[in-house]
């Protein structure tokens, strides 16, 4: 998570059809980080929706 939290580094999704949604790091103020999607200006949980492998 790291290098996503680096001001020079984007991070992106993209689901093929030219729909991009950028990656950042959340920092809750208890527990862990974790990463998430920000899409048309709205903090998003579509990695959530992705297929496990």
């Amino acid at each position: 998570m790291g290098w996503i939290e680096n001001k020079n580094i984007k991070a992106y999704t993209d689901d093929g059809r030219g729909n991009r949604a950028d990656v950042g790091v959340v920092t809750p103020s208890h527990g862990a980080k974790y990463l998430r999607t920000h899409a048309d200006g709205v903090w998003t949980n579509n990695l959530l929706e992705l297929p496990e492998f």
